[in-house]
């Protein structure tokens, strides 16, 4: 008889291919299935979502059946012991057999970081720009995505079509050195908040004049996307649970920049 379990992990992703396993490269879920098979178990992990190559993960759901009935602690120590060092537990415990990290989940919540100078050591972490959006600006046009009732203009081709969105919120966080960005969606379309994201920054800087996110969502201007260092898995929320607070401090801190 199996038991699930749910793991709350962080993962620094530019050593990655991103979360599913692939039969060349580092995945976090593979590098979590050999972990696994360390300790003696076969299991599928599922995750909350799915993270392209160089995308990192903050505060990340997983789903496990393990054979054993372990204990929280001990699993977690377990794992910690084992994993490599670019993968962090956070939080380990039981959860009911239905529970699914992904299907479960009613929102997810992404954050993109921003920076306004090149540094050798957070290249990896943030993109850097010439030139950062300005608040006004951004927020007249998060109106228009929060108001939008079709953002397919925004999915990268080759992902599922038909799916469709429900933004909950959006908002832009300036910083003395760059700017933080997250959106809160009931799902995201494949590639979408790189794309909101490069929409973003390269509308601005072609002159930034009002509507411009209306002009891409109506696809009479290409949505070109931000590159996978800035982007964070920011956390995910489920019924009967106390949502947890998007990690601003956090992804603030692993970026190398400083609040206000």
């Amino acid at each position: 008889m199996t038991a699930r379990y749910r793991l709350d992990i962080a993962f620094d992703g530019s050593g990655f291919r991103g979360w599913q396993a692939q039969s060349k490269g580092r995945t976090v879920q593979g590098e979590l299935k050999r972990v696994f098979a360390k300790l003696g178990e076969t299991t599928q992990p599922a995750g909350a979502g799915r993270t392209d190559a160089g995308v990192h993960a903050l505060d990340y759901p997983v789903t496990v059946d393990l054979e054993r009935d372990w204990p929280a602690d001990e699993l977690r120590r377990a794992l910690t012991a084992n994993l490599p060092r670019d993968i962090q537990v956070r939080r380990v415990g039981a959860v009911p057999p239905r529970f699914h990290a992904r299907f479960d989940a009613q929102s997810r919540t992404y954050v993109y970081v921003l920076g306004l100078r090149e540094d050798t050591f957070f290249r990896l972490r943030r993109w850097n720009v010439p030139v950062l959006p300005v608040a006004a600006w951004v927020h007249g046009e998060l109106k228009i995505l929060r108001e939008s009732a079709n953002v397919s203009a925004l999915a990268r081709a080759g992902g599922p079509s038909g799916v469709r969105t429900r933004i909950q919120d959006a908002g832009w966080r300036p910083l003395p050195e760059g700017a933080v960005f997250h959106v809160t969606a009931d799902r995201f379309l494949y590639g979408m908040m790189r794309a909101l994201t490069g929409a973003l920054v390269r509308g601005y800087a072609d002159g930034h004049a009002s509507g411009h996110l209306n002009r891409v969502l109506a696809g009479e201007r290409p949505a070109r996307s931000a590159p996978p260092q800035g982007l964070y898995f920011g956390a995910a929320a489920y019924a009967d649970e106390v949502p947890r607070p998007i990690p601003f401090s956090e992804v603030i801190r692993v970026a190398g920049l400083i609040e206000r």
